[in-house]
């Protein structure tokens, strides 16, 4: 959202005050009457009484913040002269919750710059700054090889889990087809034994009968007879047959196939452990590489912020080709703060043009970095409503400049002439 109008209840009748949707500059030498302003602004976001908002949403919808003195604070719709539904809020973004106080709070907590503020972010955020300073390509690059060989190492470990789990039950049906072979080797054998031995019986019972009396020779008929029915038993045991029929399907019926089965696992094996062997070798070189360009980041952590972190190389980028000179610590920690708070709303705020408040920073840093300064501001007030508070001539002739090209717009109780700047590095403005 952003803001179009504050509406401030006076004792004589409402004051309004217009703002521009990219830039409004409230400069003065008055301190008191310059901060009157910017803090009637301020109020109006901060849901005093008698302060009201006309905003605008990305969609292009008006919403008005009525804050009347003594009534309820409602979300108007213009166009319906009718309260928002709590159901719409959502729609609406931020200017939703322009009467949730505690939200608002919060967002000015970023939203409100400051130059004790800026130092803070500075200082907290200086891993971040240091690899904003790295080159950015090979960044993503080693991160990105990184990733690829942590994911394969994942995937071979997978693997080799899979290979143990198959190993295993290579190894319980090894036994298995051991034992069904012994089975029928041992059956083969007792089936010849006891085929032979009711041969001989058979033979010796007709030999009796033929050259004795018939009736010695009648047992041994019964007893061969017998044993040629237990040996054809032997012979044709079902379930022994089918489990051997299996085994002779899959190994050709001997130990020897069962151990050629495994030379396919043994292969796979190696190539397993010749692809996690490399993989380990190029996540060592790539991990060493990080760890000299982005110390201990975490890759997967910079991948995600990619966005944010190549948007803050491009703002210290201008930083650096912009001052020249002498260069003041305290100033530097100004400037970066401001460029890494920036590349933190475009992450928190991708689409929303939220207002950004800006106290005076013209007059705190030297005037080496106020071509710096500038740059930052309008890279800004591209993407969000940037609202400037200063007390220094040139940003008030500065502000000029961008008023009349209708990029700004100038508040202020002093004749300013203008002084055309350069355009910020790759926008139009």
């Amino acid at each position: 959202m952003w803001i179009d109008r504050v509406i401030t209840e006076q004792p004589e009748g409402p004051d309004l005050l217009e703002l521009h949707p990219r830039l409004t500059v409230i400069a003065s030498p008055d301190h008191e009457r310059r901060l009157t302003a910017y803090r009637r602004i301020r109020a109006a976001v901060d849901g005093n009484e008698g302060s009201h908002l006309e905003v605008r949403t990305e969609t292009g919808e008006s919403v008005v913040a009525l804050r009347a003195l003594g009534d309820r604070p409602k979300l108007i719709d213009p166009l319906r002269q009718a309260p928002f539904h709590a159901d719409e809020m959502t729609r609406l973004g931020l200017a939703g919750q322009l009467n949730d106080y505690a939200a608002v709070a919060r967002h000015l907590q970023v939203l409100h710059v400051s130059k004790d503020r800026l130092i803070q972010r500075s200082l907290s955020d200086e891993a971040w700054l240091a690899l904003a300073r790295t080159p950015i390509d090979q960044l993503w690059t080693i991160a990105n090889s990184i990733q690829a060989d942590r994911e394969t190492l994942s995937m071979t470990e997978e693997q080799e889990s899979e290979f143990s789990a198959a190993a295993a039950e290579r190894a319980d049906r090894e036994a298995e087809v051991a034992e069904i072979l012994a089975t029928k080797a041992d059956n083969d054998r007792r089936h010849l034994v006891v085929s032979g031995i009711a041969g001989v019986v058979l033979l010796a019972a007709l030999y009796v009968i033929l050259t004795m009396n018939p009736i010695f020779g009648a047992p041994l008929l019964l007893i061969g007879a017998g044993l040629v029915g237990y040996a054809a038993k032997l012979i044709r045991n079902k379930d022994l047959l089918e489990r051997h029929a299996e085994v002779e399907e899959q190994f050709g019926g001997s130990e020897l196939g069962v151990q050629l089965g495994r030379v396919d696992e043994l292969f796979d094996n190696h190539s397993l452990a010749r692809r996690q062997s490399e993989a380990r070798a190029n996540l060592a070189r790539s991990q060493k590489i990080w760890s000299e360009l982005a110390g201990n980041a975490e890759p997967s952590v910079l991948i995600s912020e990619r966005q944010r972190l190549e948007e803050l190389a491009g703002h210290l980028r201008i930083i650096d080709n912009e001052v020249v000179g002498n260069r003041d610590p305290i100033d530097e920690q100004v400037l970066h703060g401001f460029a890494s708070l920036l590349a933190e709303l475009s992450r928190r705020f991708p689409v929303e043009r939220v207002p950004l408040f800006v106290d005076d920073l013209f007059s705190e840093v030297s005037p080496e970095y106020h071509g710096a300064l500038r740059e930052l501001i309008l890279r800004a007030s591209h993407r969000r409503q940037v609202i400037l508070e200063s007390a220094d001539y040139e940003a008030a002739q500065w502000a000029a400049a961008e008023a009349i090209g209708g990029n700004g717009l100038l508040i202020t109780d002093q004749n300013v002439a203008p002084v055309a700047t350069a355009p910020v590095a790759g926008e139009a403005v």
